[in-house]
C-alpha cells in the first residue's frame, strides 16, 4: 500500500477554502514525484506480503492504527452507511 501524502493535482482546485488550496500548493508534491516513488517500489518490491508506505517511510503495521479488528469494524460501519 502506498500513500503519497499531499499531491498537487487538478482535483485540489475542488477545495473551496483558499487556505486549503494554499496548503496543498505549499506542501503537495508534483504528480511526477509521487509517481517516481511508486515506480521505485514496483521495481524493488518489499519482501513481506503486506507493506505500507507513506511517502518514503515504511509504516509499522503492528501499530494500533492498523489493527485488523479496527479495520473490520470500520468496514462494517462504513458499509452500513452506504
Amino acid at each position: 500500500m502506498y500513500n503519497p501524502w499531499a499531491v498537487q493535482t487538478p482535483g485540489m482546485e475542488a477545495f473551496s477554502s483558499p487556505v486549503t488550496k494554499f496548503i496543498y500548493k505549499l506542501i503537495g508534491k508534483p504528480v511526477s514525484k509521487a509517481a517516481t516513488i511508486i515506480t521505485e517500489l514496483l521495481d524493488n518490491p518489499p519482501a513481506s506480503n503486506l507493506t505500507a508506505y507513506r511517502e518514503h517511510k515504511k509504516l509499522d503495521l503492528s501499530h494500533a492504527s492498523y489493527n485488523p479488528e479496527n479495520a473490520k469494524r470500520l468496514f462494517i460501519l462504513t458499509s452500513s452507511m452506504i
